[in-house]
Formats: C-alpha cells, sequence, structure tokens
C-alpha cells in the first residue's frame, strides 16, 4: 500500500484480507479511504455494522441517502437496522420514503 495508497483496488484488497484473516480492526483504515465515494461508504457502513457500531454506520447511511444514486439502498440499510432494533415502525416509515420516491423499485 506504500505505491498506491490511494488506490481503490489496493485498498478494498487491503481490507477484505485483514477481514478474513480475522484482523477486522485494521481493516478499518483501508475502508475510510474508500469512504470517498457512496460505494466506498456504503462498504464503510456495512464494517460498521458487522462491528456493532451502528451509530456510526447510520451517520454514514444517512449521508448516503442524501446522494439520489444512494437514496435507496441507505434508506432500506437504515430500515434493516431499525428492524434489528425492534423498531417496526421505524423500519416501515423509512420503506414507505423509498416507495413513495421510488415507485418502481
Amino acid at each position: 500500500m506504500r505505491l498506491a495508497p490511494d488506490d481503490v483496488l489496493t485498498n478494498r484488497f487491503a481490507a477484505a484480507m485483514y477481514i478474513a484473516s480475522g484482523r477486522v480492526a485494521d481493516a478499518e483504515p483501508p475502508l475510510k479511504k474508500l469512504a470517498r465515494e457512496m460505494q466506498g461508504q456504503m462498504l464503510l457502513a456495512e464494517y460498521y455494522i458487522g462491528t456493532r457500531r451502528t451509530d456510526e454506520a447510520k451517520v454514514i447511511l444517512e449521508q448516503v441517502a442524501n446522494e439520489p444514486q444512494g437514496f435507496a439502498p441507505a434508506k432500506v440499510r437504515l430500515a434493516a437496522l431499525a428492524l434489528a432494533a425492534s423498531d417496526r415502525a421505524g423500519a416501515a416509515r423509512l420503506l414507505d420514503e423509498v416507495l413513495a420516491k421510488e415507485d418502481k423499485n
């Protein structure tokens, strides 16, 4: 990573290898580098969910939801988190937002 510290593929590979080898905490820095783009932000949010840091994941997902292409995937993921927290009404509200904005989705 010294030769290409900002390379997307290098950081994706590094994060995947850290996670696969059980060095989950070491995956965060390369994932943060990927978070400059929407897909990377979604990956970082998933990492936070997987490491039980849902509050940090929610912040990222709410930011992604403000982008046109990120609205539906981020809101659906937020709905899943709400449902996992036994907030059925909150999950339904989030899904209704997606359906209202993207009725063919």
